[in-house]
């Protein structure tokens, strides 16, 4: 087998250049959800602080069950520590506080079997010891000093708690085992195990409800100080755990209707290739139907090609791929930046081309594949002598099928004979590492979904993946979107620039300046890399040239949307003609589209917008106003920058940096203040 050391990451020498910038990134999105074994889902949201003063990463990670075990420990350590003070059961109150550390020890190792048994063990203690102290509570000495009461609440607060960390480390078990089940494809018992989670779910959260309403009557009473600071950061946890499981309330239903628990449920994947960018992330190139009824799923493979042939009606080309195609097709649909409403055209597209009703939508980009790579190890390409890996997969899998050498009629047979060997490999991986991979897609924008399912939906739109035009409340907003007009895979390529610069004048007026540049970086060594694969397997059925274009040595055509604050008005374009670009309103914002000029390998085009935003900004002395920035992301864009600059007049200070820059990986907030 060869593998081939083909790394195609662009911008390097950019990243540099960033660091120079003093890039001051803050990653620390904030919690979404968190499922079964502890693996957090969050939000594609970062902020950028343009202080320049670095601030702590938020400790806002904590697992479901972690959060409830410490809580517990807390509540568990405080009662013990009063009734060692007065000589009781000390050897007992030491036995649960091990217990306890044997619990959160074995929750932090994910090993959720020992974690149970601890938790059981504490709570069984804490049943003994609760039944001997009682006696003891009723004496008039006890009840003189004030404690009874509080003894008896932290006995029951930390019986509730301590119990609630043996059932979430059950359901963890639960449905850690989800992942092999769906990996097996035995989908009937996946659907049973998460109708048995449901039922937990229900219990555990009574519990909890148990042990905050508890929680809550130590307010009026007069704790000392040693006992007041751990209940009240015992709360905190306690607030934290019940929001985590309400999220598993959202998303198990989700998960059962997809498998067809009340009926039949059709989802649509469509796998896209992200160097073929379109505004959804990518060509979609295939995809695969998913029918699940009662536990029952069935898949089906199929090129994108096989419904366009059973296409009967024709529909006009959106607005800029004139160039491209005469006729709008299934794997032309998904034109519009905002998810939803190319969900639901696609959906269209698909039944108007003979296919099914499917109520779910889901596009997955390529990239996917790159990242599963890294987790799984390399893996050798069916039919020929390659490897694999995470640089190279791209391109090699691109060549297979441009060059149409897995057979003439059915080129994409190539991506679907790895699918077993990816199976293979992820059945062998820990349920954790599966868990990361799927946040890390998540983040990375990389899985987009929605549905006319609104239990489905819900849950979607919960993990962040609707990828709907955000309704935000900042001063000003910017995406900057991209579809490649020109039917090659160049845009694995293209190195993007964004220079967006704000200037502020003392009656609050702000006018924009954007600076759209592009580089093509084909060089030599893709040349070198192209030509051996050439010399080894031959062009299939293509023009060895062509084939060289198509897999993105060819000119760089994009249509490209600039979506910024609604009422926002365009004075003056640069590299392109002011009456070339068409101005709309969509989903609250005002966009700018324009063909941007051709690039060919190793050319740079730009491309300089100057706006004025619609509203007036009061930035009074003695007065502070934020002006912050909300970059919304597009699915599927590679090596994308973006420098962000504010400009005041003078008499205006700007108390949060006026410059800040970064390589954009989801969406962003650009945060700044003016006096």
């Amino acid at each position: 087998m060869k593998q081939r050391n083909y790394d195609i990451v662009r911008g390097q020498k950019k990243i540099i250049i960033l660091s120079e910038c003093s890039k001051k990134e803050e990653k620390s999105p904030e919690v979404a959800t968190t499922l079964c074994s502890g693996i957090h889902f969050f939000s594609q949201k970062k902020t950028l602080d343009m202080s320049g003063k670095k601030k702590q990463k938020k400790k806002s990670r904590f697992f479901l069950w972690g959060s409830s075990a410490f809580l517990c420990s807390l509540f568990v350590f405080a009662g013990v520590q009063g009734f060692e003070k007065k000589d009781l059961f000390a050897s007992t109150g030491g036995e649960i506080k091990e217990q306890i550390k044997s619990g959160l020890s074995a929750l932090k190792k994910q090993d959720f079997s020992e974690a149970e048994a601890a938790f059981s063990d504490a709570n069984t203690s804490l049943s003994l010891l609760r039944a001997n102290i009682e006696p003891m509570m009723q004496n008039s000495h006890f009840i003189q000093k004030g404690i009874s009461s509080d003894m008896a609440q932290i006995l029951e607060l930390a019986l509730a708690l301590s119990g609630s960390g043996a059932k979430i480390s059950v359901l963890a078990q639960e449905m850690q085992r989800s992942i092999p089940l769906a990996l097996a494809g035995n989908f009937s018992e996946m659907l049973l195990l998460f109708e048995s989670g449901e039922q937990e779910l229900e219990v555990l959260q009574k519990q909890l409800q148990k042990a905050s309403i508890i929680r809550k009557n130590f307010t009026d009473l007069p704790l000392s100080h040693e006992w007041k600071e751990p209940l009240e950061r015992g709360g905190e946890f306690l607030e934290k755990g019940k929001k985590a499981l309400s999220l598993l309330e959202i998303l198990l239903p989700a998960a059962e209707e997809t498998l067809g628990k009340d009926g039949v449920h059709t989802t649509a994947l469509f796998f896209q290739n992200s160097s073929e960018i379109r505004a959804t992330g990518g060509f979609p190139g295939s995809l695969a139907l998913i029918q699940g009824e009662g536990g029952k799923v069935d898949f089906t493979f199929r090129d994108i090609y096989f419904f366009d042939w059973k296409n009967g009606t024709d529909f006009s080309p959106p607005p800029g791929f004139e160039r491209l195609t005469k006729r709008l097709s299934l794997q032309d649909s998904n034109f519009s930046f905002d998810f939803p409403t190319s969900a639901n055209r696609m959906r269209n597209m698909l039944e108007y081309s003979k296919g099914p009703t499917s109520e779910t939508i889901v596009v997955i980009n390529d990239q996917l594949f790159s990242e599963i790579l890294k987790i799984t190890g390399n893996i050798p390409l069916p039919g020929s002598d390659e490897i694999l890996t995470p640089e190279n997969a791209a391109f090699l899998l691109s060549f297979f099928v441009e060059a149409k050498l897995a057979g003439k009629h059915t080129p994409k047979d190539t991506l679907k004979n790895i699918l077993p060997l990816l199976k293979e490999r992820l059945q062998n991986l820990p349920p954790e590492k599966i868990l990361t991979l799927i946040k890390t897609a998540l983040q990375k924008k990389l899985i987009l979904a929605h549905s006319t399912n609104e239990t489905v939906q819900k849950a979607i739109e919960f993990l962040g993946i609707d990828g709907a035009v955000r309704n935000t409340k900042t001063a000003d907003y910017l995406a900057v979107v991209s579809a490649n007009v020109g039917g090659n895979k160049s845009d694995r390529y293209i190195q993007e620039n964004l220079h967006l610069t704000s200037l502020i004048n003392l009656k609050g007026e702000v006018f924009n300046t954007l600076s759209l540049k592009r580089t093509h970086a084909w060089k030599k060594e893709d040349d070198t890399f192209f030509a051996e694969l050439l010399k080894e397997y031959g062009n299939g059925h293509t023009n060895p040239d062509l084939l060289k274009q198509i897999l993105g040595a060819g000119n760089n055509h994009r249509y490209t949307e600039v979506f910024v604050p609604r009422g926002s008005v365009l004075t003056n374009i640069e590299g392109v003609p002011l009456e070339k670009v068409h101005t709309r309103e969509e989903k609250g914002k005002t966009v700018f589209s324009f063909r941007f000029p051709q690039v060919s390998p190793g050319e740079k085009k730009e491309v300089v917008l100057h706006y004025s935003l619609p509203h007036t900004r009061h930035f009074l002395k003695k007065k502070k106003g934020n002006f912050d920035l909300y970059f919304q992301s597009q699915s599927g864009i590679r090596n994308q920058f973006l420098v962000r600059e504010i400009v005041v007049e003078s008499g205006l200070t700007i108390e949060k940096g006026e410059f800040s820059s970064a390589m954009i990986e989801g969406d962003m907030r650009f945060l700044a203040t003016i006096e």
